[in-house]
This record gives C-alpha cells, sequence and structure tokens, in this order.
C-alpha cells in the first residue's frame, strides 16, 4: 500500500476517523469533567544547613556539601518514621472517616497509623534541588486545605526527627557519664581520704618548707658542734697530753655524745624528706582525680545541653498555601491527548473497515489487485 492508496481509504473512510475522535475526545472530556476525582498540590519548601547548631556558640562542624547529603534528607523526609510523626500531629487516626476508610479497605487488619502514613507517601513528592539547599515537599489530595497542611506537617515532622535523631546520642551519652561521674567521684574521694590518713599518720600538715627548714637548720647546729668537739679533738691530740689525760678522754666525749645526734638528725631529715615526697605524690593524686572529674562534670553538661537543643539543621523557607486552582486532571493536557489518541484509533478503525469490505479506489488497484488494463477513467461530475 502506497501514499496515494493511503489517503484515499483515509478520505472514503473519513466518516469513521471523525467519529471515533468524537467518541475518544468525547469519553475523556465527560472523565476528566466528571468522573475523575480533582486534586490540589500544595508545596512547601526547606532550606538545608550544612552546619550543625552549637549550643555552646562553638563553631559548628561543616557537614560535606554534596547533592548527596541533601539527596539523604529528601529520603529522610519521605521515610515512613517521619509519616508516622505527621499522622501523629494532624491527629488524622482520631478521624472517624479515616477509620472507616482503613476498616473498609484492610477490613480492621494491621496498623492504623502505619496504613495512613503509607496513603500520606503515596501522594507525597520530595524534590531536593540540583545544585542549591533547597528541598520542594509537594503533596496532593482532594481538599485543598489538607493538601496545604499535609506538606506543613511533613517538613515540621522532619525537622522534629531530625532533632530528635541527633539529640539520641547525647541523651544516652548522658547517662554513660552520669556513670562515669559516679566513679570519678569515688576516686576523688578515696584520694583524698588516703592523703588524710598518711598526714594524720605523719603528722604532717602544714607547708613542708617550714618543718624542713627548722630540722635543717637544727643538723647544721648540730654539725657546727660537732665540728667543733672534732676539732678540739684534734688540737688535744696534737699536744701530745695522752689518750688518758683527762681533757683528751673529755674532748672524745664530746665528739661521741654528738656523732649520735647528728646521725638521728640526718636519718629524721630524710624520712621527713620521703614523707612530704609521699605527701606530694598523694597530693597529685587528689589533683589528677579533681582534674578528671572536672573535665569530665564540664563535658558532662555539654552533653545534657546538646540532648536538650534542636539541632535540626534545616528551616522552613516557605509555607504551603491552599491551592485554588486543582493540579490534576489537567484538562489541556488530557484533551490534547484524547485528540491524539483519537486520531489513530479513527485511522486504526478506517483501516479495519478498509480490510472488512475491500473496494476499489484507485487506478492502481485495478492494474495490480485485479490485473486488467484499464480503457478510461471517468471523473465525478464531469460529462
Amino acid at each position: 500500500m502506497n501514499f496515494q492508496q493511503l489517503m484515499s481509504i483515509l478520505s472514503a473512510r473519513s466518516g469513521w476517523i471523525v467519529l471515533t475522535l468524537f467518541v475518544v475526545t468525547g469519553v475523556t472530556a465527560a472523565a476528566t469533567f466528571f468522573v475523575l476525582p480533582k486534586t490540589y498540590s500544595a508545596t512547601t519548601s526547606m532550606m538545608i544547613s550544612f552546619k550543625s547548631n552549637d549550643p555552646f556558640g562553638q563553631p559548628g562542624f561543616a557537614v560535606p556539601q554534596s547533592p548527596g547529603y541533601v539527596a539523604t534528607q529528601a529520603d529522610i523526609v519521605s521515610s515512613h518514621q517521619v509519616a508516622l510523626e505527621v499522622v501523629k500531629n494532624l491527629a488524622w487516626a482520631d478521624d472517624p472517616r479515616a477509620i472507616e476508610l482503613f476498616n473498609k479497605e484492610t477490613r480492621g487488619r494491621g496498623s492504623l497509623d502505619d496504613w495512613l502514613a503509607d496513603k500520606l507517601l503515596k501522594k507525597l513528592e520530595v524534590r531536593p534541588a540540583r545544585e542549591s539547599r533547597v528541598i520542594e515537599i509537594r503533596f496532593s489530595w482532594t481538599d485543598p486545605q489538607f493538601s496545604a497542611r499535609v506538606a506543613d506537617a511533613f517538613a515540621q515532622a522532619y525537622i522534629d526527627t531530625t532533632s530528635a535523631l541527633n539529640a539520641d546520642p547525647a541523651r544516652r551519652n548522658t547517662g554513660w557519664f552520669e556513670q562515669q561521674l559516679k566513679k570519678l567521684r569515688g576516686d576523688v574521694k578515696r584520694a583524698q581520704e588516703k592523703l588524710t590518713a598518711y598526714q594524720q599518720k605523719s603528722g604532717i600538715v602544714g607547708a613542708s618548707g617550714e618543718r624542713m627548714d627548722t630540722e635543717t637548720q637544727r643538723l647544721a647546729e648540730l654539725t657546727t658542734q660537732l665540728t667543733a668537739a672534732q676539732a678540739q679533738v684534734y688540737e688535744v691530740k696534737s699536744r701530745q697530753l695522752g689518750e688518758n689525760h683527762p681533757q683528751y678522754r673529755r674532748a672524745l666525749a664530746n665528739e661521741a655524745a654528738l656523732q649520735r645526734p647528728v646521725a638521728e638528725q640526718k636519718a629524721r631529715i630524710l624520712r621527713l624528706r620521703k614523707q612530704y615526697d609521699d605527701i606530694a605524690m598523694l597530693t597529685r593524686e587528689v589533683e589528677n582525680a579533681q582534674r578528671i572529674y572536672d573535665a569530665a562534670m564540664q563535658r558532662a553538661d555539654q552533653t545534657s545541653l546538646e540532648s536538650q537543643s534542636p539541632q535540626a539543621g534545616a528551616s522552613i523557607l516557605s509555607k504551603a498555601y491552599v491551592p485554588t486552582e486543582p493540579s490534576s486532571p489537567k484538562v489541556v493536557l488530557n484533551l490534547a491527548l484524547s485528540v491524539l489518541l483519537g486520531l489513530a484509533l479513527g485511522v486504526g478503525v478506517a483501516l479495519g473497515r478498509e480490510l472488512a469490505d475491500r473496494r476499489v479506489r484507485t487506478v492502481r488497484d485495478i492494474k495490480l489487485d485485479l490485473g486488467l488494463p484499464v480503457l478510461g477513467v471517468l471523473q465525478k461530475g464531469r460529462a
């Protein structure tokens, strides 16, 4: 079949094409205006932050600035957990119409909240921007006011959910820090008690310098006296008075009497120095335990504030407004598609009718299909 034959068939069967076109277009128009439900779409936009909120005024850590991060936040928006939060915030599970629809479609099987959350997600569209930090949340429903409420509710539920996700590790750490602080307080107490017990046992309470100076001065005095006694012995001995001479014996006795106090004083100073060293070590243990406890206490306070501080990393850029025009069905698009479909079906019907009732349309049909020569052609409307 060449183009001339096709055009002759379509011209002869044009009534069927027009009829099919009118039927398809009419059915589509009727369905668009009277059958298909009108849905209204509302859009809320959010801006994602690439820095975390720090409740202590410190610079927030930078989040990797990649499309993957924004896409991840979009996945969170469209997650079942966020949808459950929306159902809860809207108190949709308490709506008698929602309960009736749930019982009708599921016969009461399953969770109402989960079923409603899935219902919302089917009408939700989350579109992250390619080269910006903006995420659009688009929700479509038959009620325009409900569409706007749900779109805004998804944005708020996302903020609440991410805040909870960010604060949850801090809450768990708060409990761990409480246990550690209890243990560290015990360490400080035991170190202090150990230091106090040693001070009571040694009798050392004041500063180390005062007593050491006193004992050292005492040793210096005894050493001076011993040196003088030894010099007296040397002097008497140099006079060759003999070992039994009273002066020599008194000098030796005086020297011997001073040697023992000097040795005892040296031992006392060494023992005192060791005690002060032990006290210094115990004092450092107390200070270290206190320092660790103070650092842990400071970190515990920070963690406690982090667990109570909202750290969503997003803010609502623009809230949804109540749409006045339905987003679907799209009248112009549906009618345009119906015209194309009607023409295609009309051509198909025309060709089908032609195959069922084959007729001669052109001279070529006589020559090729019948194999007969053409003697002449009579033009319609001419003599």
